[in-house]
């Protein structure tokens, strides 16, 4: 009889482990998601800077060249 409760015991265990390692492998599966989307994010990001950027190059390249006209 004694057998008998620790094998349930062990059931019950078990199951709770199965449970939870299933819940794990869900949220887990949700974070792998939210990291690529926030890896997405970051490359628009790292393009609109890039283009930013060098919009402002070329507005600074602009300037300079009408302040060289004015002085020539």
């Amino acid at each position: 009889m004694n057998q008998e409760k620790e094998v349930i015991e062990i059931g019950k265990k078990v199951a709770a482990l199965e449970q939870a390692v299933g819940n794990l492998a869900g949220w887990q599966k949700a974070q792998n998601g939210s990291i690529k989307e926030t890896r997405q994010d970051v490359s628009k990001l790292k393009y609109w800077i890039m283009g930013a950027t060098l919009g402002v190059a070329l507005n600074l390249a602009g300037i300079v060249a009408v302040l060289a006209g004015l002085k020539g």
